[in-house]
């Protein structure tokens, strides 16, 4: 089932008080929910290699 809460952290740091303080909130919901750590994420943009046109995202 998708998540219908989605956390995220923007600290770079490891286990950050962010990172508890949005892990706690999620666990309290008692929803599904998903942590996002944005330091994990690597974000750049288009380079028009078409490789989006055969999965159609």
């Amino acid at each position: 089932m998708d998540p219908q809460i989605i956390g995220i952290s923007g600290s770079p740091i490891k286990n950050s008080n962010t990172d508890r303080l949005i892990q706690a909130v999620l666990d309290s919901s008692g929803l599904n929910t998903e942590f996002v750590k944005l330091s994990k994420i690597n974000v750049r943009p288009c380079i028009a290699c078409l490789g989006c046109r055969s999965t159609k995202t």
